[in-house]
């Protein structure tokens, strides 16, 4: 019996360490996405002055876009709950997958 809940409490402690480690790793992967978004449009703002004049305004506005779009629509996938971790486990794919083709 006794081995019984060790077994058992080695158990749960795998499951509770497996969510923490599927947890950070869609945290990482979320953050790597708006790191990757916010980093390309500021790197264009802050080499604006190399565009083309007649175009920088349009430019500059389309980044500032990305911008508010990585934050608004990719940074809220950071609160990945239990839910979202059970579908990621069971079906093998993450639950927070942004669209991010459409920049």
């Amino acid at each position: 019996m006794r081995y019984l809940v060790v077994v058992l409490i080695g158990v749960v402690g795998a499951l509770f360490w497996q969510l923490n480690e599927v947890r950070e790793e869609a945290e990482r992967r979320v953050v790597r996405a708006v790191s990757h978004h916010l980093n390309n449009s500021l790197s264009v703002l802050l080499n604006r002055r190399h565009l083309d004049p007649n175009a920088r305004e349009e430019i500059v506005d389309e980044q500032l876009l990305r911008c508010v779009w990585a934050v608004q629509t990719i940074l809220p996938a950071l609160n990945v709950g239990l839910p979202e971790l059970r579908f990621s486990i069971s079906n093998g794919i993450p639950s927070n997958r942004v669209d991010t083709a459409r920049y």
